[in-house]
């Protein structure tokens, strides 16, 4: 018969659950890390497409500001769109998790509306509600 004690178990247990955490935050980084290589090579790609338009807006004596107010209109709306998702999504489960601390079931069926809800009121806003 073989003993073992308590924490030593425990470590085990808690040291691959470390080195799973370490791999998903490293996923997670490089993620993020490829999502804003992608938004750069847009940026570099509206610019090069809206060369000649620069050029003419400068030589009507258009400023700096303006120009990059040009260029980051587009990006900004789709940045501020994409960023509500997340806040929604987080939302979301904080008040199901609200429901179930007060002993109550959720299902799915249940989430699903209150996602979609939250989903129209900010596309319908423009804001997070």
């Amino acid at each position: 018969m073989k003993y073992n004690f308590l924490d030593e178990n425990l470590d085990r247990f808690y040291n691959s659950e470390e080195r799973w955490s370490n791999i998903v935050g490293w996923a997670g980084g490089i993620s993020i890390f490829l999502a804003c290589l992608g938004l750069l090579g847009l940026a570099a790609l509206a610019v090069a497409n809206r060369t000649k338009e620069i050029g003419i807006r400068k030589v009507l004596g258009a400023s700096l500001s303006t120009i990059i107010q040009l260029l980051s209109k587009d990006f900004l709306k789709l940045v501020m769109i994409l960023k509500t998702f997340p806040e929604n999504i987080n939302i979301a489960f904080l008040d199901m998790s609200v429901e179930v601390k007060k002993g109550g079931y959720i299902k799915l069926s249940q989430i699903i509306p209150h996602l979609v809800s939250r989903m129209i009121g900010t596309a319908g806003l423009g804001q997070s509600p």
